[in-house]
């Protein structure tokens, strides 16, 4: 499996990175977000639509009933399929009841508008609520992210 982490950052003579725009190096078009593809200016978010999409691949081995093997929607780029796919993720009815959450993470993970996606901090708490082990963010991520979300360096 490929994906495209790290396409929406520049790092060159920053170690925390910059936001890229203009068209990344390689990357792998099934997995990118729709401003990587158009070439626009990527950032952070343009990652969490990435890993939404990796999430979609897990839970469609979890959960075959989710994607049926005639269905070629996970054939294709995800960016071609964001309605389609936040709707069927949205009607499902997974058979493990715990992987509810994970849906609903992966309908805000893959918004085609990147200001619309849910940001790492949220992510982070979402799935550690849901989780059994009962986590919060704090095991992810530092107090001062924590408290500042609107200058995370996570955001």
């Amino acid at each position: 499996m490929f994906i495209d982490f790290g396409t929406s950052l520049d790092f060159h003579g920053r170690p925390e990175g910059n936001k890229s725009s203009g068209c990344p190096g390689p990357y792998c078009p099934k997995y990118c977000a729709p401003e990587v593809h158009n070439c626009q200016q990527q950032s952070r978010s343009s990652d969490i639509f990435s890993l939404g999409c990796v999430y979609i691949e897990i839970l469609a081995q979890l959960e075959p009933a989710l994607f049926p093997k005639d269905d070629s929607i996970l054939e294709e780029p995800y960016h071609r399929h964001i309605a389609d796919l936040q709707r069927i993720l949205r009607e499902a009815e997974p058979e493990d009841p715990h992987l509810k959450p994970v849906l609903a993470c992966c309908i805000e993970m893959i918004h085609g508008a990147k200001e619309s996606r849910i940001k790492a901090v949220g992510l982070a708490r979402t799935l550690a609520s849901a989780s059994n082990a009962g986590l919060d963010a704090t095991v992810f991520f530092c107090k001062d992210c924590i408290a500042d979300q609107g200058n995370c360096a996570y955001n």
